[in-house]
């Protein structure tokens, strides 16, 4: 009888396939939009690739591949990509440490940034 019903979808933990609930989307988009413009300059000077997993505030997640160290770099929204370094952040804490709200050591020291890789 099971078999017949499926398996209900799950929702905890499940990976967005809309950005535009998150704070940090438009940031992305920037970045996006920098390395368009100057890609190959950027992937000299950074030359790694970064994974962003961010949970919002309704407790959606989203996984920004930021890839800085092939071609002209590039920025992907949930691919399954993993980075060499994997930083894990809620909506409004990466928002506020991209813009500069939030000081990096401090985030890190209170358990807001998670890094890994």
């Amino acid at each position: 009888m099971l078999y017949k019903l499926g398996f209900p979808p799950q929702t905890q933990n499940k990976p967005s396939s809309d950005a535009g609930d998150f704070l940090v989307a438009p940031i992305f988009e920037e970045i996006r939009n920098a390395l368009k413009q100057d890609g190959a300059s950027y992937v000299k000077k950074i030359r790694g690739t970064y994974s962003f997993r961010v949970k919002n505030s309704a407790g959606k997640e989203c996984n920004w591949f930021v890839d800085c160290k092939t071609g002209n770099g590039c920025v992907e929204l949930n691919s399954g990509r993993k980075g060499e370094c994997i930083i894990t952040m809620a909506d409004k804490d990466l928002f506020d440490l991209m813009s500069g709200k939030l000081e990096g050591q401090k985030a890190f020291m209170q358990g807001k940034l998670k890094l890994a890789g």
